[in-house]
């Protein structure tokens, strides 16, 4: 009995607790019909309006996850995806050549370099690893084009190797 009267309080005072919970969350629910909700209005200013980059941005995270996990085709197929949605991002065009090379693909990832100096023509990453590339072919053409990209991304950035 005396367990039974101890019990009995701690219980009462759980239900009128969730009672008063659900009653303010029913309150407050009201305001989710008539305009933007909390959540929304909380994040203005931390997430983009730009929809595209943040659908980038997720499918970007997900190829390092997958790449991480060395799951390469699955983190290639996000990379590829995150360019879809940013395909002015001379940052994913370089990731994606530096995957492109690790898999053989030397001529997608030479057009992927020049995709990225297309739009910042002074990348330097993208052109340190266009000047490498194509620093060990065997065309001499190429070696001597890429030769000046290289040339050109010492000077913009002297410290990278």
């Amino acid at each position: 009995m005396l367990f039974r009267m101890a019990t009995e309080k701690p219980l009462k005072i759980l239900t009128l607790i969730l009672i008063l919970v659900a009653f303010l969350m029913s309150q407050s629910c009201a305001t989710f019909k008539t305009g933007s909700s909390p959540i929304e209005e909380a994040d203005i200013g931390f997430v983009s309006n730009d929809k595209p980059k943040d659908k980038a941005y997720y499918h970007f995270m997900l190829s390092r996850y997958h790449l991480q996990n060395r799951k390469f085709e699955q983190g290639l197929a996000e990379l590829e995806t995150a360019e879809a949605y940013d395909p002015d991002s001379p940052y994913l065009k370089y990731q994606l050549a530096l995957l492109y090379i690790s898999t053989g693909r030397v001529n997608d990832a030479i057009s992927k370099l020049e995709q990225s100096l297309e739009i910042d023509p002074e990348y330097a990453p993208s052109m340190t690893l266009m000047g490498k590339v194509c620093a060990v072919s065997s065309v001499p053409v190429d070696k001597k084009k890429f030769a000046v990209k290289l040339w050109q991304a010492v000077e913009i950035n002297p410290g990278d190797p």
